[in-house]
């Protein structure tokens, strides 16, 4: 199937968007940490688990 980076997954513009820029970011994340793996899985657990408590959203507060 040819993708051709169109609104066909469901997502609207700006949130297509705002997705392209998440994966950017994770992107950088990993090429800072290319030379220290687990910091990175740390990350990606993180992110994880930021996922899966539904903090995804906008108003979600940041804890330490």
């Amino acid at each position: 199937m040819h993708h051709d980076g169109g609104m066909h997954d469901g997502r609207q513009p700006g949130q297509a968007m705002e997705f392209n820029r998440a994966i950017q970011f994770v992107n950088k994340i990993k090429m800072r940490f290319s030379n220290e793996p687990d910091t990175y899985r740390e990350f990606l657990e993180v992110l994880q688990k930021f996922r899966q408590d539904g903090s995804g959203n906008k108003n979600a507060e940041v804890r330490q």
